[in-house]
């Protein structure tokens, strides 16, 4: 008889920088906001995926070296490919960040246990709506935006969760 491989999972939380720990158009993170952060990741283990388009240009070790360079402790898991290497022509015509992400939970779902969007877009936590928190890009991640955060990992798994989860797989076939 043989073993059955059960790949690792992680909660993940899929994080734009600018609007969230980078707030007011300020060039430092701010303290307080990655703060919030970490403690979003401490409490229920959670792995980052890059969304920012500051990953653009960088690799991960670099982008590793950045975010541990601003306080941000969690575990940087993936981020999203880069689409034209930042090029703004290239982004223009490049899909939303939210068809974005849905295209990398439908590449790595077996790699995710639980998930949350953090982003100062409409557009992306709007259309993710169930999986995010939309931070204001003035004021960044605030103390109610954690607990909120904390809950939406750790609430129980209901079928229409799960329904969710499975039109989410099937986006775009």
């Amino acid at each position: 008889m043989t073993d059955l491989v059960t790949p690792q999972t992680y909660n993940l939380i899929f994080l734009d920088l600018d609007g969230v720990v980078f707030i007011g158009g300020q060039a430092a993170p701010n303290p307080d906001c990655v703060a919030r952060l970490n403690a979003i990741t401490a409490a229920v283990q959670a792995r980052i995926v890059l969304t920012s388009n500051r990953r653009y240009g960088r690799s991960q070790a670099t982008l590793k070296r950045q975010l541990v360079g601003w306080g941000i402790l969690a575990h940087l898991h993936d981020s999203l490919p880069e689409i034209g290497s930042g090029d703004p022509e290239a982004l223009a015509q490049a899909p939303a960040r939210s068809v974005e992400i849905k295209q990398w939970l439908q590449q790595h779902a077996l790699e995710v246990r639980r998930f949350v969007v953090i982003d100062d877009d409409q557009e992306t936590t709007w259309s993710l709506s169930r999986n995010s928190i939309r931070t204001d890009p003035h004021q960044g991640l605030q103390p109610s935006q954690v607990k909120q955060a904390i809950q939406l990992f750790v609430k129980p798994l209901d079928q229409d969760y799960l329904d969710y989860w499975r039109e989410l797989l099937r986006f775009g076939r």
